[in-house]
């Protein structure tokens, strides 16, 4: 039963169509530096001009998809740094940050909710909020779906059903929940 919040921000499950989530992420370069917030295992993130990655922050961000880990040089022992999430202004010693993406624009991913949302609620679109606020313990993203900003218009995710799993309900306080892209990066005609 999900009468908790305990966010993990958003998990990729599978492609749409029914292929099992097999995995595949890309690797993207960040910058020499991040930006100027943490970025966790399981943000949502976006592409900006000139190539950086940075979270997913505005209802009008198209996503490249979502972060799952990060990979710099550290700038003091000069080893390389494998971490879940990227704190706030890192940088590297070599100029290359790099984070890799679930980057299918058919992927699906589990999200808890931050209230509850119902059956009539599949097929609407919803915002993510706490996106960029990481949980440093664990590396996990605190994103979670805002229950208050379903609509039919343009958002970032759609609410495709309940996860399906014995403890998890439509009636609970924060249910989890299977959602896919609206605003991807692929499904839009300019580059960002």
């Amino acid at each position: 039963m999900a009468s908790t919040k305990r966010p993990f921000g958003l998990q990729p499950v599978r492609i749409r169509g029914g292929s099992p989530n097999s995995g595949a992420v890309n690797t993207y370069r960040v910058g020499a530096s991040a930006g100027p917030s943490d970025i966790g295992n399981g943000d949502p993130i976006k592409q900006i001009p000139g190539g950086q990655i940075q979270a997913c922050t505005a209802a009008t961000d198209y996503a490249l998809g979502v972060a799952v880990g990060f990979k710099w040089v550290d700038p003091v022992t000069k080893r390389p740094t494998w971490s879940p999430y990227l704190p706030a202004g890192t940088s590297s010693a070599d100029s290359n940050i790099y984070v890799q993406v679930v980057d299918d624009d058919r992927a699906t991913f589990i999200v808890q909710a931050d209230a509850s949302v119902t059956l009539g609620d599949q097929g609407l679109n919803f915002e993510l909020s706490a996106i960029a606020s990481v949980n440093t313990t664990f590396g996990k993203s605190q994103a979670v779906l805002k229950a208050s900003t379903r609509t039919t218009a343009s958002k970032l995710v759609r609410l495709v059903a309940l996860y399906d799993t014995p403890d998890n309900s439509w009636s609970d306080a924060y249910p989890i929940v299977e959602v896919r892209w609206v605003q991807h990066r692929d499904t839009q005609a300019s580059a960002f």
